[in-house]
């Protein structure tokens, strides 16, 4: 059997969001981006909304909560990681761009309701 390695640093590591997963997300942030000008929108709404919509709170509470879990064992069972959360919007990003629908709200909410399914997260009712 392995021995696995002492590191000090793999319970910070565990929540570090990797520079490789931050630079893939860079093209599709783009693409959503244009989605958003191309109907019209404005992109801080249409990110406060996915926000909402796969955790409850908004961009600028969810980051200073990732902020203020980083690194605590302390946090309740149901916390969501910050690699995970941003991989999950991503991926509700990317599938509101790939649905192309006319109407963004109805867009939003189709990505968020498939989101939360892949991901397992708890619904939010406050997009629907």
């Amino acid at each position: 059997m392995a021995k696995r390695k002492n590191n000090s640093n793999s319970a910070r590591d565990s929540h570090a969001l990797p520079e490789q997963d931050r630079e893939l997300g860079k093209r599709p942030r783009k693409d959503y981006c244009g989605y958003i000008q191309s109907k019209g929108g404005n992109y801080g709404k249409w990110t406060n909304i996915v926000y909402m919509g796969l955790f409850g709170l908004n961009a600028a509470q969810m980051k200073q909560l990732w902020a203020t879990q980083a690194g605590n064992p302390k946090i309740a069972r149901n916390h969501i990681a910050e690699a995970s959360g941003i991989q999950a919007i991503a991926y509700c990003e990317r599938l509101v761009v790939m649905l192309d629908l006319d109407d963004p709200q109805e867009g939003h909410v189709e990505a968020i309701r498939l989101t939360i399914r892949k991901f397992g997260f708890e619904r939010q009712d406050l997009v629907a």
